[in-house]
């Protein structure tokens, strides 16, 4: 099944799409909705969060298509997303939106991006590693 983010500035119509759109019928479901496209990939980096104990880490993610970085700043057990600037973050990444639907939608792991050439990064490899195990993203059937 494909995972949908539902991104519309008009609240009334995206109630709209999502009361009158089949998305069953079609194989989709939505997993989340935003207002504008500064929310997109935000809710599922917090849904599939896993803490790991005493855990620190700031990525930065370059998407081809935006112009603001998602930045994920990790500590413990708490998560802050959001579009914006790192000051010094621990591994930089960059991808491009296919990739990182991939990712989000369990058909491609951070690691298999990296290794494949799909995703270019910068800074601390053990660092880099973890981001599988922060985030769990399971592809549904």
């Amino acid at each position: 099944m494909i995972r949908v983010l539902l991104v519309e500035d008009e609240e009334l119509i995206r109630e709209g799409l999502k009361v009158t759109t089949p998305w069953q019928e079609w194989g989709m479901e939505v997993v989340g909705e935003a207002a504008d496209g500064e929310e997109e990939y935000l809710a599922a980096f917090r849904r599939c969060f896993k803490p790991q104990a005493g855990f620190h880490a700031e990525y930065s993610f370059a998407l081809d298509e935006k112009k603001k970085k998602l930045i994920l700043s990790v500590q413990g057990p708490k998560l802050e997303c959001r579009y914006g600037i790192a000051e010094k973050p621990d591994v930089e990444l960059q991808l491009s939106r296919q990739s990182m639907e991939e990712i989000i939608n369990g058909r491609m792991t951070f690691q298999r991006a990296f290794m494949s050439g799909a995703m270019k990064t910068k800074g601390d490899f053990r660092i880099l590693r973890t981001l599988d195990q922060l985030f769990l993203f399971e592809q549904k059937k």
